[in-house]
């Protein structure tokens, strides 16, 4: 059954009506086009929530909008980083190092972020354990006991990161080849407090990802996000995406079958589809029956060039994937940092009108 776009979109329209406070109800439309244009698909930095919403109640359109909000320029190597350091946010068991960042913002930590102002020799130290260590180490160092929660380190922060700043040139080769459990690094730190004990694995956790993710970048597209962006625009089926996020996790930290496609999905490649829960719900919910995650990515590569070549509508794969993003989760990210009321009876509905079409 073909993806039944405009139907789809309808029902994202209408649900920010019906949801939305009055003074936005007018401007659905707008909101929708906003979160669907490709130039908008990396994530995003900044936007004063009051500032878009005033001009959203103004009759902005979504392209005068779109000028109030700021994305991470992922046509630069350190916007790539930085994608990569945020996408590792994401994950869980890391609340010490994102404690007191509000939770819409959490990829935006300071704690993290803050070592790109650190770097001394940018980009050539990120392919290095030892300086990425060494910058957390001294950003830690400045920031402990800042009057800013956000940025403060704590004691048990600064240890952790002074430790690891410290370790044995072995060590670190055996880190950099993939050889370093987290365990081991942790047995290490065996006189630790208990009440230092999680906030050390999560640093660890954070550390190895962020430093696996660099090297990753070095590695395989020499820093350099022309090449990147050269394997991104290759994609054309879901084997491709396939193709692309498992040689990221054999590559990254814990980088599993989520982190590795938001990751991609993040830097803003229209022709990418994240194989996730939302895309398998709604897929499952048009062919009336539980998908796979191929066949389900494989459904919307298959879609969007259907509809691209009837004429019907020009979309991205990313762009079918936002759709059901949006209907199955609520998260209109780019004008609300919470999720719609009611987004579990939304999305019921939303699979309902997807596999009614």
């Amino acid at each position: 059954m073909p993806f039944p776009y405009q139907r789809a979109r309808s029902f994202l329209e209408n649900t920010l009506r019906q949801q939305l406070p009055h003074r936005l109800k007018a401007a659905a439309e707008e909101i929708v086009s906003l979160h669907l244009d490709p130039r908008n698909f990396p994530m995003s930095v900044e936007g004063n929530q009051r500032v878009i919403h005033n001009a959203l109640a103004e009759g902005k359109n979504a392209e005068e909008v779109r000028r109030l909000i700021s994305f991470e320029d992922t046509n630069a190597i350190r916007g790539v980083a930085r994608v990569m350091a945020r996408t590792h946010l994401n994950r869980q068991g890391i609340g010490s190092v994102t404690v007191h960042t509000p939770r819409a913002a959490r990829t935006l930590s300071p704690r993290v972020l803050g070592i790109f102002d650190i770097f001394r020799d940018f980009p050539q130290e990120i392919g290095s354990f030892r300086a990425i260590a060494c910058a957390w180490y001294e950003l830690a160092k400045c920031w402990q006991g800042d009057a800013d929660p956000q940025r403060c380190f704590s004691r048990a922060a600064v240890d952790v990161l002074g430790y690891l700043h410290q370790l044995e040139d072995e060590t670190v080769a055996l880190i950099e080849q993939g050889e370093m459990p987290p365990r081991a690094l942790l047995g290490m730190m065996a006189g630790l407090p208990d009440d230092q004990i999680k906030e050390a694995q999560s640093w660890v956790k954070v550390v190895l990802g962020v430093s696996s993710g660099f090297r990753y970048l070095h590695q395989r597209y020499k820093l350099d996000p022309t090449i990147l962006w050269q394997c991104l625009g290759a994609v054309r089926t879901a084997e491709d995406v396939f193709d692309l996020t498992r040689d990221a996790q054999r590559a990254v930290y814990e980088f599993g079958s989520a982190l590795a496609p938001s990751f991609f999905a993040d830097l803003g490649a229209p022709a990418f589809c994240k194989p996730d829960t939302h895309v398998l719900d709604s897929v499952s919910a048009i062919r009336g029956s539980s998908q796979s995650q191929s066949s389900a990515v494989a459904y919307v590569f298959q879609e969007a060039a259907w509809l691209a070549s009837h004429g019907v509508h020009q979309v991205s794969p990313r762009q079918i994937d936002k759709i059901m993003f949006l209907g199955c989760s609520g998260r209109w990210y780019l004008i609300l940092s919470e999720p719609l009321p009611n987004a579990g009876d939304t999305k019921k509905a939303f699979l309902r009108c997807l596999a009614s079409a």
